[in-house]
């Protein structure tokens, strides 16, 4: 319970009242009848404005938060006294999420509804929690304020940005792939998945003839093949330290699980079964491959919370849990960080059994501030040396992937922005070499 502005201007002038009345002789008696009328007017404001049963609050919003993206949040009021009410509104907002507004204003008229809106932007992945709603409103009179907190605790879930995912999955039912990405396409004449027979043309492998129909058909005939499909594919993340550090506006983590998700879609698209595994100090998580829908949003949700954390990722334990969980040959991709080479020469030996039996790529991230950092000119001595250390570290991620190549294990070493391509890319082409099944 307050008192509004109007209601302290009017103590004031009943203070003015009795200064004024000692030089023109007014009695104080005056200055007690007008502080007691005005204290039963606050009084009867009290008693006359609505009670907090009278109002109902709710929070609206469409539960699907996407990092970096905006979404609107409405509280709704609805008004069941027969008093036209001020209100103002303040939300409990979780600190992850970016807010625009803090206290907001609505006019509701008797037994109507009121919406009040802001934006809110979502900075990190994971679960948080939208707190208490606080109302304010004006008594009848103007002279008293009234408030009132409701307990609207609700739980969202704040995913990565679904747009590449989403847009691959539409381009894949569209089969737009060859014309609009470079990322996903299926060429005839690869794999080996025989899917009918046609004419030879000039354009065509020596390879694909089918020599028996050629012979019965008194022309050359070739086999028409596609990709092979109920492969597995296995996603593997790091969430150790080397995960927690920034590439761009997000962490090599954040990037990851953006790219690991359309790879678990166009893997999906492809007809292929997707699982995922969550590894760090030990295994934290291990979905079996598996297709469809369900398949799909069970990946989403177990990658959505995740966040890295400052362990040393052991390669041990995810080689010694694969050999035991994964015995089928599958495509194993790992997102984690290449450091240097004498870490590489040691990773290489680590997962030298995954390699032989599996189809096994590495994904690691570039830093692009180190490539900014080396594209700026030299202003004084201190970013000399900043130049210098930026151009250390990229040769030595770079000399580390190549040393991991030359010892026979695919990986990716690439900027954020080329990272997800890159990744469907590699996975494609290891399908049509028929290096999964």
């Amino acid at each position: 319970m307050g008192m509004t502005k109007r209601m302290i201007y009017l103590v004031w002038l009943g203070v003015l009242f009795l200064l004024i009345g000692k030089y023109i002789q007014l009695h104080t008696t005056v200055f007690i009848i007008y502080n007691s009328i005005l204290a039963c007017l606050y009084v009867l404001d009290v008693r006359l404005s609505p009670k907090k049963d009278s109002f109902n609050v709710e929070r609206i919003y469409d539960p699907l938060f996407e990092i970096g993206k905006e979404k609107n949040i409405f509280i709704q009021i609805s008004n069941y006294s027969d008093k036209e009410m001020a209100f103002q509104v303040k939300d409990t907002v979780p600190a992850e999420l970016e807010s625009g507004k803090d206290i907001m204003s609505a006019l509701c008229a008797p037994g109507q509804i009121v919406s009040v809106s802001y934006k809110v932007k979502p900075v990190k992945r994971g679960s948080y929690t939208f707190g208490d709603v606080f109302i304010r409103y004006k008594g009848v009179l103007g002279l008293c304020t009234r408030e009132f907190r409701v307990s609207l605790q609700q739980n969202i879930s704040v995913y990565p940005d679904l747009y590449p995912m989403k847009r691959y999955h539409l381009l894949a039912k569209k089969r737009l792939l060859d014309r609009h990405d470079n990322a996903v396409h299926k060429d005839k004449g690869m794999g080996t998945d025989f899917q009918y027979l046609r004419e030879y043309t000039t354009d065509d492998e020596y390879r694909k003839i089918n020599w028996k129909a050629t012979a019965r058909a008194h022309k050359l005939i070739t086999g028409e093949y596609g990709i092979e499909k109920n492969q597995n594919v296995l996603i593997c993340i790091d969430t150790g330290r080397v995960m927690i550090s920034p590439a761009g506006k997000m962490t090599r983590l954040d990037h990851s699980i953006e790219s690991a998700l359309v790879l678990a879609q166009v893997a999906m698209d492809q007809g292929d079964r997707v699982g995922l595994l969550v590894f760090r100090d030990d295994v934290k998580l291990f979905l079996k491959p598996d297709k469809g829908p369900a398949q799909l949003n069970k990946i989403l949700d177990a990658l959505y919370p995740l966040q890295p954390a400052y362990y040393e990722s052991s390669f041990h334990e995810l080689v010694d849990y694969l050999q035991k969980h994964q015995r089928k040959r599958s495509f194993v991709c790992i997102f984690s960080h290449l450091r240097d080479e004498e870490s590489c020469k040691e990773l290489a030996q680590i997962l030298y059994p995954i390699n032989k039996k599996h189809a096994l790529m590495m994904v690691s991230i570039l830093n692009p501030g180190l490539k900014d950092e080396l594209n700026r000119p030299a202003e004084d001595m201190h970013h000399l040396y900043i130049k210098a250390a930026a151009s250390y570290r990229i040769d030595t991620e770079r000399n580390a992937s190549f040393l991991l190549s030359k010892m026979g294990i695919t990986n990716v070493l690439t900027e954020p922005n080329h990272l997800t391509p890159e990744v469907v890319n590699r996975y494609i082409a290891i399908k049509k070499k028929m290096g999964i099944s």
